[in-house]
Protein backbone atom coordinates (compact mmCIF):
# COMPACT_ATOMS: atom_id res chain seq x y z
CA UNK A 1 0.00 0.00 0.00
CA UNK A 2 1.33 3.47 -1.16
CA UNK A 3 2.02 5.39 2.33
CA UNK A 4 -1.03 7.62 2.09
CA UNK A 5 -3.00 6.32 -0.67
CA UNK A 6 -6.02 4.36 -0.71
CA UNK A 7 -5.29 0.88 -2.32
CA UNK A 8 -2.63 -1.63 -2.12
CA UNK A 9 -0.15 -1.67 -5.08
CA UNK A 10 0.87 -5.46 -5.10
CA UNK A 11 4.39 -5.77 -5.82
CA UNK A 12 5.75 -7.45 -9.08
CA UNK A 13 6.94 -10.82 -7.64
CA UNK A 14 2.58 -10.94 -6.42
CA UNK A 15 1.70 -9.61 -9.56
CA UNK A 16 3.59 -11.67 -11.32
CA UNK A 17 2.75 -15.26 -9.18
CA UNK A 18 -0.92 -14.56 -8.63
CA UNK A 19 -2.17 -12.34 -11.76
CA UNK A 20 -3.34 -15.09 -13.92
CA UNK A 21 -5.68 -16.27 -10.93
CA UNK A 22 -7.15 -13.35 -9.31
CA UNK A 23 -9.52 -12.44 -12.28
CA UNK A 24 -12.07 -10.42 -11.92
CA UNK A 25 -11.71 -10.64 -8.20
CA UNK A 26 -8.36 -9.52 -8.15
CA UNK A 27 -9.48 -6.61 -6.19
CA UNK A 28 -11.28 -8.07 -3.34
CA UNK A 29 -8.22 -10.80 -3.08
CA UNK A 30 -5.51 -8.24 -2.50
CA UNK A 31 -8.01 -6.37 -0.16
CA UNK A 32 -8.22 -9.40 1.93
CA UNK A 33 -4.43 -10.59 1.94
CA UNK A 34 -3.88 -6.54 2.74
CA UNK A 35 -5.93 -7.11 5.85
CA UNK A 36 -4.49 -10.37 6.65
CA UNK A 37 -0.76 -9.33 5.83
CA UNK A 38 -1.49 -6.09 8.72
CA UNK A 39 -2.78 -8.52 10.87
CA UNK A 40 0.21 -10.55 10.97
CA UNK A 41 2.43 -7.59 11.30
CA UNK A 42 0.61 -6.84 14.46
CA UNK A 43 0.81 -10.39 16.04
CA UNK A 44 4.70 -10.27 15.06
CA UNK A 45 4.51 -6.96 17.48
CA UNK A 46 2.54 -7.74 20.02
CA UNK A 47 3.57 -11.69 20.50
CA UNK A 48 7.36 -11.60 19.99
CA UNK A 49 7.73 -15.17 21.76
CA UNK A 50 6.31 -16.93 18.08
CA UNK A 51 9.66 -16.61 17.04
CA UNK A 52 11.15 -18.31 19.59
CA UNK A 53 8.50 -21.12 18.82
CA UNK A 54 9.26 -21.11 15.02
CA UNK A 55 13.04 -21.70 15.83
CA UNK A 56 12.16 -24.50 17.86
CA UNK A 57 10.64 -25.90 14.85
CA UNK A 58 12.83 -25.13 12.71
CA UNK A 59 16.00 -27.10 14.73
CA UNK A 60 13.43 -29.87 14.70
CA UNK A 61 12.04 -30.15 11.15
CA UNK A 62 12.19 -33.61 9.61
CA UNK A 63 12.65 -32.79 6.06
CA UNK A 64 14.19 -30.16 3.81
CA UNK A 65 10.49 -29.26 2.56
CA UNK A 66 8.79 -28.64 6.11
CA UNK A 67 12.22 -26.81 7.19
CA UNK A 68 11.52 -24.65 4.26
CA UNK A 69 7.99 -23.69 4.81
CA UNK A 70 9.19 -22.79 8.76
CA UNK A 71 11.91 -20.36 6.98
CA UNK A 72 9.84 -19.02 4.53
CA UNK A 73 7.39 -18.25 8.25
CA UNK A 74 10.11 -17.00 9.92
CA UNK A 75 10.99 -14.79 6.67
CA UNK A 76 8.14 -12.97 6.29
CA UNK A 77 7.92 -12.02 10.03
CA UNK A 78 11.40 -10.06 10.03
CA UNK A 79 9.79 -8.10 6.81
CA UNK A 80 6.79 -7.46 8.97
CA UNK A 81 5.99 -4.05 9.94
CA UNK A 82 3.03 -2.31 11.08
CA UNK A 83 3.52 0.81 8.81
CA UNK A 84 6.76 0.23 6.66
CA UNK A 85 5.99 -3.08 5.07
CA UNK A 86 4.84 -1.44 1.74
CA UNK A 87 7.74 0.53 1.36
CA UNK A 88 9.54 -2.72 1.90
CA UNK A 89 7.81 -4.63 -0.47
CA UNK A 90 8.78 -2.34 -3.43
CA UNK A 91 12.48 -2.21 -2.55
CA UNK A 92 12.47 -6.24 -2.90
CA UNK A 93 10.38 -5.61 -6.27
CA UNK A 94 13.18 -3.12 -7.47
CA UNK A 95 15.70 -6.28 -6.05
CA UNK A 96 13.99 -9.09 -8.15
CA UNK A 97 14.65 -6.14 -11.01
CA UNK A 98 18.25 -6.41 -10.30
CA UNK A 99 17.94 -2.46 -9.58
CA UNK A 100 20.12 -2.88 -6.36
CA UNK A 101 20.68 1.38 -6.41
CA UNK A 102 16.80 1.92 -6.61
CA UNK A 103 16.53 -0.22 -3.72
CA UNK A 104 19.32 0.75 -1.36
CA UNK A 105 17.19 4.34 -1.64
CA UNK A 106 14.33 2.92 -0.25
CA UNK A 107 16.22 0.89 2.13
CA UNK A 108 18.43 3.91 3.99
CA UNK A 109 14.67 5.88 4.14
CA UNK A 110 13.22 2.90 6.07
CA UNK A 111 16.21 2.25 8.43
CA UNK A 112 15.69 6.52 8.82
CA UNK A 113 12.10 5.84 9.60
CA UNK A 114 12.61 3.33 12.45
CA UNK A 115 16.23 2.13 12.97
CA UNK A 116 14.98 -1.09 14.76
CA UNK A 117 14.11 -2.73 11.28
CA UNK A 118 16.58 -5.54 11.64
CA UNK A 119 15.10 -6.48 7.63
CA UNK A 120 15.69 -3.55 6.35
CA UNK A 121 19.22 -3.07 7.55
CA UNK A 122 19.69 -6.98 6.39
CA UNK A 123 18.05 -5.92 2.60
CA UNK A 124 20.79 -2.75 2.63
CA UNK A 125 23.75 -5.54 3.62
CA UNK A 126 22.16 -7.36 0.76
CA UNK A 127 22.45 -4.30 -1.73
CA UNK A 128 25.45 -2.99 -0.52
CA UNK A 129 27.11 -6.66 -1.34
CA UNK A 130 25.67 -6.57 -5.20
CA UNK A 131 26.91 -3.31 -5.13
CA UNK A 132 30.54 -4.13 -4.61
CA UNK A 133 30.79 -1.95 -1.23
CA UNK A 134 31.76 -5.05 1.24
CA UNK A 135 32.64 -2.57 4.10
CA UNK A 136 29.26 -0.79 4.53
CA UNK A 137 27.85 -4.35 3.63
CA UNK A 138 29.56 -6.17 6.84
CA UNK A 139 28.47 -2.72 8.74
CA UNK A 140 24.52 -3.26 7.91
CA UNK A 141 24.89 -7.02 8.55
CA UNK A 142 26.54 -6.78 12.45
CA UNK A 143 23.89 -4.31 12.69
CA UNK A 144 21.30 -6.99 11.30
CA UNK A 145 22.51 -9.61 13.82
CA UNK A 146 22.85 -7.00 16.76
CA UNK A 147 19.11 -6.46 16.59
CA UNK A 148 18.52 -10.12 15.56
CA UNK A 149 21.07 -12.84 16.64
CA UNK A 150 19.43 -15.81 14.95
CA UNK A 151 19.09 -13.96 11.60
CA UNK A 152 20.66 -17.10 9.52
CA UNK A 153 20.73 -15.57 6.32
CA UNK A 154 22.30 -12.30 8.06
CA UNK A 155 25.30 -15.19 9.12
CA UNK A 156 25.29 -16.28 5.69
CA UNK A 157 25.81 -13.04 4.28
CA UNK A 158 28.39 -12.39 6.57
CA UNK A 159 30.50 -15.63 5.91
CA UNK A 160 30.32 -14.81 1.66
CA UNK A 161 31.88 -12.04 2.72
CA UNK A 162 34.99 -13.27 4.65
CA UNK A 163 35.20 -15.96 2.14
CA UNK A 164 35.16 -13.32 -0.41
CA UNK A 165 38.02 -12.00 1.35
CA UNK A 166 39.75 -14.95 1.61
CA UNK A 167 39.36 -15.10 5.24
CA UNK A 168 38.72 -19.03 5.25
CA UNK A 169 38.31 -19.57 9.19
CA UNK A 170 35.76 -16.81 9.51
CA UNK A 171 33.85 -17.54 6.64
CA UNK A 172 33.30 -21.03 8.71
CA UNK A 173 32.53 -19.63 11.67
CA UNK A 174 29.45 -17.42 10.41
CA UNK A 175 28.18 -20.38 7.86
CA UNK A 176 28.28 -22.79 11.15
CA UNK A 177 26.80 -20.07 13.08
CA UNK A 178 23.62 -19.66 10.53
CA UNK A 179 23.55 -23.41 10.28
CA UNK A 180 22.96 -23.35 14.35
CA UNK A 181 19.56 -21.73 13.61
CA UNK A 182 18.67 -22.91 10.31
CA UNK A 183 20.30 -26.68 10.31
CA UNK A 184 18.35 -27.20 6.78
CA UNK A 185 19.91 -24.27 5.79
CA UNK A 186 21.38 -23.36 1.67
CA UNK A 187 24.89 -22.66 3.31
CA UNK A 188 25.84 -26.03 4.16
CA UNK A 189 27.09 -26.27 0.79
CA UNK A 190 29.43 -23.29 1.55
CA UNK A 191 30.61 -24.88 4.55
CA UNK A 192 31.63 -28.47 2.79
CA UNK A 193 33.11 -26.65 -0.04
CA UNK A 194 35.20 -24.67 2.21
CA UNK A 195 36.20 -27.64 4.61
CA UNK A 196 36.71 -29.70 2.04
CA UNK A 197 39.04 -27.23 0.47
CA UNK A 198 40.67 -26.65 3.98
CA UNK A 199 41.44 -30.13 4.02
CA UNK A 200 42.74 -30.54 0.55
CA UNK A 201 45.34 -27.88 1.18
CA UNK A 202 46.17 -29.16 4.51
CA UNK A 203 47.01 -32.85 2.69
CA UNK A 204 49.16 -31.50 0.17
CA UNK A 205 50.85 -29.46 2.65
CA UNK A 206 51.34 -32.44 4.97
CA UNK A 207 52.45 -34.33 1.57
CA UNK A 208 55.32 -31.97 1.11
CA UNK A 209 56.80 -32.21 4.67
CA UNK A 210 56.49 -35.99 4.55
CA UNK A 211 53.79 -36.44 7.25
CA UNK A 212 50.21 -38.60 7.40
CA UNK A 213 47.74 -36.53 6.13
CA UNK A 214 45.48 -37.36 9.49
CA UNK A 215 47.87 -36.92 12.24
Amino acid sequence: MEEGGNGYVAPDDIKFKYAENMGEDGEVIVDVMTKLRNELSMLHHQVPLCQSSLFTLLENATSASKAQTIEEIIKDIWKSHPTNRPTMDHALSHLLRNSATSSLALLDTLVERDPSYTEAWNKKATCHYLLGDMEASETATRQTLKLEPRHFAAWSGLGLIHQDRGERDEAISCYKKSLKWHPWGAVSARLAALIDKGCDSEMEEGSEEGSAPHE
